[in-house]
Formats: structure tokens, sequence, C-alpha cells
């Protein structure tokens, strides 16, 4: 029996039968979960990535057949199907395929407060010894006091 290739899905074990499985890629990244039917997300570290799913840490509390909306990445509200929990681990399975690369590369935050380079030039500082730097009547000028 040949060793199976990387480009090619591996087949699993599972009961009597073989089924057929992406190959996984070995990650640590964050995810944003939170249940179909709403409420606050939680964080939780995935550890393996699949186009098909992903194995998240601290999973006690999900159940099997349960559906999640997950945010990984640049991947927004991915649906997914709790597939096994044990030893507070999760194996999920996404609804649709992903592209594994956006879900690692990291997501697009809008700042929240202006970025040094978008602060106006004409803005001038009102406290403590700056206010006072370019004051030509300043006490003691360049050459000292």
């Amino acid at each position: 029996m040949d060793p199976p290739r990387p480009d090619v899905e591996n087949p699993v074990r599972a009961g009597a039968g073989l089924v057929s499985r992406n190959n996984r890629e070995r990650v640590m990244l964050s995810a944003d979960v939170r249940t179909l039917l709403g409420g606050t997300a939680a964080r939780h570290r995935v550890r393996d990535l699949s186009e098909d799913g992903a194995r998240l840490d601290n999973a006690r509390l999900f159940a099997t057949g349960s559906r999640l909306l997950v945010t990984i990445g640049a991947l927004h509200d991915l649906e997914a199907l709790v597939v096994w929990v044990r030893d507070g681990q999760a194996g999920i399975r996404f609804a649709h395929r992903i592209d594994t690369g956006l879900a690692r590369s990291k997501a697009f935050i809008r700042p929240t407060e202006p970025v040094r380079s978008q602060i106006a030039a004409d803005t001038v500082p009102h406290a403590g010894w700056i206010a006072d730097l370019n004051d030509p009547y300043r006490r003691g000028g360049r050459t000292g006091r």
C-alpha cells in the first residue's frame, strides 16, 4: 500500500468503513465561537485546521450535534456542526469548505482612535514643555538660560 500523498484526501477509519478527510494543518489560531441561536462569542484556540473542519480547545460546554457560528482569521460567521467532544476538545465540521489561507490570515480591525499619521498637522499640544517648543519668545532660547 502506498503512503498517502499530501495533495490527496486521507482516508480515516470510522466504524466499519473508511471515510475520506482532507489533510489537516497543525495551527495555533484563535477563533470566536457562538451558538447558532445567538449569545456572546467565546474565544477558543484552534489546534488543527482543514478545509472541512477544525479541532478546538476549551470546548467542554459543547455538545455533539450543536450548531455554531465561527469567526477565524478573515472568515466571519462560518456555520459549523460539532461532530465530537472529548477531553475538553471538540471537532467541528464547516457547512462549506473554507480557504485555510484566509482562516490563517489576520482579520482587519478598524482602529478606534486615529492613527498618528491621520492626526491633523495643525494640532497643537497644550500641556508641558512641548507646547512652548516652537515659541520664539520662550525663556532660555536654544543657547540656554
